[in-house]
């Protein structure tokens, strides 16, 4: 699914950039060389971020346990 139509910035391109850029919108759009254009795609890509980011705190308390 597309998270920014824009920069044709898929969800599997955001998990990507993320596993190697860390978590920030910012790191997200310059591991793709893009910025944000018209900025419809911005909570979108925050919401999408902080679900991927409760499934891996998921997925690790659940290593642990």
């Amino acid at each position: 699914m597309y998270i920014c139509v824009c920069n044709a910035l898929t969800e599997n391109c955001v998990r990507s950039a993320l596993s190697e850029s860390g978590p920030d919108v910012v790191g997200v759009f310059g591991k793709h060389g893009t910025k944000p254009k018209c900025g419809k795609c911005l909570s979108h890509l925050r919401d999408f971020m902080h679900r991927i980011n409760q499934d891996q705190t998921t997925a690790e308390a659940g290593k642990t346990a």
